[in-house]
């Protein structure tokens, strides 16, 4: 897991998704607007960890990082759909 984080991306990824373009992308893509609420929790855990010691702080962005793919990996994904294939498709694009 990564140990270091950026507060700006942080920040600019928050603001995108709060934007009339984020969430234009999300109405015409799902129907409905985004809920930003975990990008300005991202952005204000990593301004609360820059003052920690380093040690500490790398430990914390791990855990931080742990966290969040365990929560999207319990959520429903695209495995759920599409099955995996056994064997290799030969010519899938060929018609002829």
């Amino acid at each position: 897991y990564p140990e270091t984080m950026s507060c700006r991306t942080a920040f600019d990824d928050a603001f995108y998704c709060q934007s009339i373009g984020g969430q234009f992308i999300n109405v015409y893509r799902f129907g409905t607007y985004r809920n930003c609420s975990e990008n300005w929790s991202q952005f204000w855990f990593c301004m609360r960890t820059r003052g920690k010691p380093e040690e500490r702080k790398r430990l914390e962005i791990q855990e931080f990082y742990k966290k969040k793919e365990a929560k999207q990996r319990a959520g429903p994904n695209s495995e759920d759909i599409w099955e995996q294939r056994d064997k290799k498709v030969d010519r899938a694009f060929d018609w002829d």
